[in-house]
């Protein structure tokens, strides 16, 4: 049986729980991590915005924990520099002279994946200083379903919706 006040309390309480859902979902960390202030200079980022990016970090070093059983070892990913285009983040990678690249798929996606992994960008960029050459690589994986966090959400939204409607249609 529903008691006087128990219907405005079943409102706002669901107006709170869809409050929070919707900004948990929609609220995204930044993809361009740390961004300093002071202009980076050198001959990459002087390229780069001839080329139209603007370079926004450099020499980034994101730590990575993996877990095995109870143990669990640090590592870190470096980056070269971070750019952006139009509003979209790219992962800038400089060739090595010690560490050539491989053009095979196994070499470009061991290289390549964890960085791709790391920050989801529009595309890497891969630069030959030597050759004065910029390539962009993409990824594209193709995984087995998995609801997203979204649906997730929906479904929730759904089912408080129809209880609601239940509640005031059986009084």
């Amino acid at each position: 049986m529903l008691h006087s006040g128990d219907l405005v309390f079943l409102f706002l309480l669901m107006i709170g729980v869809i409050y929070f859902m919707i900004t948990y979902v929609f609220r995204s960390p930044s993809p361009y991590g740390t961004v300093k202030d002071e202009e980076i200079t050198g001959p990459v980022p002087k390229w780069l915005n001839e080329e139209g990016y603007t370079v926004i970090a450099e020499k980034e070093r994101t730590p990575v924990w993996i877990q095995i059983g109870d143990d669990t070892f640090e590592s870190r990913l470096y980056t070269d520099y971070l750019a952006t285009r139009s509003n979209q983040l790219y992962v800038v990678v400089v060739a090595k002279r010690r560490k050539p690249l491989r053009y095979t798929g196994a070499a470009l996606r061991d290289y390549f994946l964890p960085h791709y992994l790391a920050y989801k960008p529009a595309g890497i960029l891969y630069l030959d200083m030597e050759k004065q050459q910029i390539e962009e690589i993409r990824f594209t994986v193709e995984v087995g379903y998995t609801p997203s966090p979204r649906r997730t959400w929906v479904k929730y939204l759904v089912a408080m919706g129809v209880g609601a409607c239940l509640v005031i249609l059986l009084q």
